[in-house]
């Protein structure tokens, strides 16, 4: 296989965005303009004429080169024209160059892998197929969810799109939602760069739920690639957490794109937990595999293993706080 890694300088990035494009596991996370958003660096590997490729996201860490996952990272790992096979996904992983002493690689579940690969960590998320009418969805919701659903309701929750980023970064400060460090560092520009970016390019939307007083309680970022539609981002107003506004505000993404040939995405690499069950929502288990490599030299190797813990479990917590 013709596999070669290719410097950011020396990306053809209108092949690359081609090759995602028609990529039949493409998503917007992986386009040129959304790696510049949320990478400190990235770099790639390229086969043949842009026919299949894998970003590489890079930063320093002690003065080394590391390939870490960047926040809203939803779906990154190998991308093609055609399927790829688990020889192919060796192949890539293989021609990582060696002097990345540290690697985090996440692969989509359309990137098989075998034994050659060493340790491949599972992680879940949630998928449900929307093709169906929103009243024969809902059937499938769990008792508990559509009591709390049939709460929500009665206290006069009402959904809305087309909200502007300016009024989600106002709402999470006036309630003063604790969000991890990746997002509120240099006052939200992450977050402000990722949604400024959907909605230009026509890929995203933030949907909102207010309450009978008109004030907005729950906030949800969404992506839309082909069949596909991300929740990559939910925030609730803490005060309102009992009412359920966070559930109202799934139910009427999925009310508003049922009986669409889309699937509904939950449960992303970074979207920030919440004390949701998906599965409430009758949403199945999906897999994809993070590949780790770490021969940094003690004690860097030690240190980024417990700060890459740290970040996890100090995202978890604050939201849960």
């Amino acid at each position: 296989m013709d596999i070669r890694y290719v410097k950011n300088s020396g990306i053809d990035r209108m092949a690359w965005d081609k090759c995602i494009t028609v990529s039949y596991n493409g998503n917007n996370c992986v386009y040129s303009w959304f790696l510049d958003l949320i990478c400190e660096d990235w770099d790639a590997l390229v086969e043949g004429n842009y026919d299949t490729v894998m970003p590489l996201a890079i930063k320093r860490f002690l003065g080394k080169e590391i390939i870490y996952l960047p926040y809203f990272a939803f779906d990154f790992g190998i991308f093609s024209y055609s399927p790829v096979t688990p020889d192919k996904t060796f192949a890539f992983i293989q021609a990582v160059p060696d002097h990345f002493r540290y690697l985090r690689i996440m692969l989509n579940k359309f990137n098989p892998v075998d034994t050659r690969v060493k340790d491949p960590k599972p992680k879940v998320r949630y998928e449900l197929d929307l093709i169906k009418a929103y009243h024969r969805l809902s059937s499938d919701y769990s008792p508990d969810l559509k009591r709390r659903l049939n709460m929500a309701t009665g206290n006069g929750y009402s959904f809305s799109g087309g909200l502007s980023p300016n009024e989600l970064i106002r709402f999470i400060a006036e309630k003063k939602i604790r969000l991890p460090n990746e997002i509120t560092r240099n006052h939200f520009r992450l977050l402000r760069s990722v949604m400024a970016g959907l909605i230009r390019y026509k890929s995203g939307e933030l949907c909102g739920v207010y309450d009978h007083h008109n004030e907005l309680s729950s906030v949800a970022l969404i992506d839309w690639f082909g069949t596909r539609i991300n929740l990559v981002f939910q925030v609730i107003a803490p005060e309102k957490f009992q009412d359920a506004p966070h559930l109202f505000l799934i139910d009427r993404i999925i009310n508003k794109y049922a009986e669409t040939n889309t699937t509904l995405l939950f449960e992303s690499v970074n979207t920030p937990t919440l004390p949701v069950t998906y599965q409430d929502f009758g949403a199945n288990k999906s897999h994809w595999l993070e590949v780790l490599r770490n021969k940094l030299p003690f004690p860097q190797k030690w240190l980024i293993n417990y700060l890459t813990f740290r970040t996890f479990f100090s995202s978890v917590h604050s939201l849960r706080s």
